[in-house]
C-alpha cells in the first residue's frame, strides 16, 4: 500500500484486508478515510471487497 499525500509517496506496507488499509492510513494520520470505490482510494485489481490470497 502506497499513500500519496502532500506531494510525497510513502510505502506503508502490504494490506491483506480493509482493516489493514484503515490501520495503515490511521498510522499515517489519515483517519476516517472513505474506503469505498467512490472515496479517495485508488484501488488496483478490484475494489475494497476484492482480496486475493496471493502474497
Amino acid at each position: 500500500m502506497t499513500v500519496h499525500a502532500l506531494g510525497v509517496d510513502a510505502d506503508l506496507g502490504r494490506a491483506h484486508s480493509p482493516a489493514d488499509v484503515s490501520q495503515f492510513l490511521a498510522r499515517a494520520g489519515l483517519e476516517h478515510v472513505n474506503l469505498s470505490e467512490d472515496g479517495p482510494i485508488h484501488w488496483e485489481g478490484g475494489g475494497p471487497d476484492v482480496w486475493s490470497a496471493d502474497i
